[in-house]
């Protein structure tokens, strides 16, 4: 028994220091919990998911493209992303351009997505 206690004690220590450190919580309608869920939904394979995270005029976009979406999932992860500068959208809609940096396993390469905010909520415009 008395061999078992330091062995337990520093299982204990090691696994009480790997604690993994916690997402930044973002409010719900922010842009940066968007861009958050666009790349959980994105490296999850979730492409139900991704559709929902667009805006509702670019979805029929999105279902015409759902294919090469696909491909990019299968193949690609979303390393990093960084928030861009504020865009105009149309007359309408202003956005924020969000590169993406995709990574296939050798090597990274960006691409730029646009957010917009519409009905209260930040949706995915192009991507």
């Amino acid at each position: 028994m008395k061999r078992w206690l330091p062995l337990c004690a520093g299982l204990w220590l090691v696994g009480c220091s790997l604690m993994p450190t916690p997402m930044p919580q973002y409010p719900n309608n922010s842009l940066e919990a968007t861009v958050q869920g666009f790349s959980t939904a994105y490296n999850a394979d979730e492409l139900d998911q991704l559709r929902l995270l667009f805006h509702p005029e670019k979805r029929k976009t999105f279902d015409r493209e759902a294919q090469r979406i696909r491909a990019d999932l299968d193949r690609l992860q979303v390393q990093r992303y960084a928030v861009g500068h504020q865009v105009k959208v149309n007359e309408v809609l202003d956005g924020h351009e969000v590169t993406l940096w995709l990574h296939d396993g050798a090597s990274s390469q960006p691409r730029t997505a646009i957010l917009v905010k519409a009905e209260g909520r930040w949706w995915v415009w192009r991507y």
